[in-house]
């Protein structure tokens, strides 16, 4: 078949103007982060985590929907309806809404994947509005009067939560021999995305290192509160497991509960030490590599809490925008750390469950 004279030419002007293109959404990324740092790490987790439960729930077959690891658990069909609920139950507040529909409606109504899917997206669409409208200046902004009260508190708890529940679904996923969407094969990241990310340590720099606050330090309180919750529930899981199990692994392709635990502790090190303009003197997975029995681990684990608690007890809203080493904002690393540490959370709990054993979190209420 023979081309037309121009046709490497009209080629070039294609590819010419996908790039401009391109770094024209770079530029509108970079815009938006330099000026809203601590929002666009929120709205870029979240964007993150809601890819992976709806590639999870794509990538479950419909006869798995009903899975469940152990009696006590949800089934897999009821982890994608509670994720599908909660963005309606946490993102209202946060767009001073009220949901009108019960708090577990979905897990209450649906449970077929053909049902879910579609219901799961939409879910997740609601708080795309939330997460797309945040500003670093809204974030702060009080919308309820109970529990949690501002913008940022309803948005990062939707955040973490739904980092936990993948979490519980990784397992899932591993044990029907499905491999998770955060563990497929990478893929080159658009060019906007990498720019949001260099623009976020941009920022600060621009700015002098500081971003106005509301007095009180409402977010920098909030993450802490939360940081504090996941550490204590990780370290009674490390302390409740059986010896004799911590080199239990639901499935062949997962961690062993102890490399849980040691790959937690190697990470406070590793996320807390760039917030602390540290750097970490030991291998990345140092105690993973090195400790696996439980005398060695549960004080292991203590001890790299409490290298970060040093971090998270000095942090306020002014000094989550400085730019630390990585680079990145101390927010970013300090709740980068958050949601990984609930992530993981999400994995001990199946475990636990599998176990026979009752996890933290449900032993009392949040």
């Amino acid at each position: 078949m023979c081309l037309p004279e121009d046709y490497g030419v009209k080629r070039r002007i294609a590819t010419l103007t996908i790039a401009i293109v391109c770094l024209a959404i770079a530029g509108i990324a970079t815009v938006w982060a330099l000026s809203n740092p601590q929002s666009s790490e929120l709205r870029r987790d979240y964007k993150g985590v809601r890819d992976f439960v709806i590639r999870s729930a794509e990538r479950m077959p419909e006869t798995d929907y009903g899975f469940k690891p152990s009696p006590d658990v949800r089934s897999f069909a009821g982890q994608i309806a509670h994720i599908a609920d909660d963005q309606y139950n946490l993102c209202a507040p946060a767009k001073k809404e009220t949901r009108k529909a019960a708090y577990t409606d979905i897990e209450n109504r649906l449970s077929k994947k053909a049902d879910l899917v579609p219901a799961l997206q939409a879910a997740f669409a609601y708080c795309d509005a939330a997460y797309d409208a945040l500003t670093d200046a809204s974030a702060a902004e009080v919308v309820a009067a109970r529990g949690r009260s501002t913008r940022f508190a309803w948005l990062n708890w939707n955040l973490w939560h739904t980092w936990e529940h993948y979490g519980n679904i990784v397992v899932y996923l591993r044990m029907k021999s499905l491999v998770p969407p955060s563990s497929d094969q990478k893929v080159r990241p658009p060019l906007a995305f990498v720019a949001s990310i260099l623009a976020t340590g941009l920022a600060a720099e621009i700015t002098g290192g500081r971003i106005s606050r509301s007095p009180g330090n409402p977010l920098s309180a909030d993450i802490r509160r939360d940081y504090q919750s996941v550490k204590n529930y990780v370290t009674q899981s490390a302390e409740k497991m059986s010896e004799a199990d911590y080199e239990f692994k639901p499935s062949p392709d997962v961690r062993t509960f102890a490399q849980q635990i040691a790959h937690v502790s190697d990470d406070q090190y590793n996320l807390c030490a760039s917030s602390k303009n540290e750097t970490r003197k030991a291998a990345y997975t140092d105690i993973e590599d090195r400790l696996s029995k439980k005398a060695d681990l549960v004080p292991a684990l203590k001890e790299a809490f409490a290298y970060c608690d040093a971090a998270y007890d000095a942090l306020t809203d002014a000094s989550a925008a400085d730019v630390v080493k990585f680079p990145r904002t101390r927010f970013a690393m300090l709740n980068w750390n958050l949601w990984h540490t609930w992530e993981h959370y999400g994995n001990i709990v199946v475990y636990l469950r599998i176990k026979g054993l009752v996890p933290p979190s449900s032993e009392r209420t949040r």
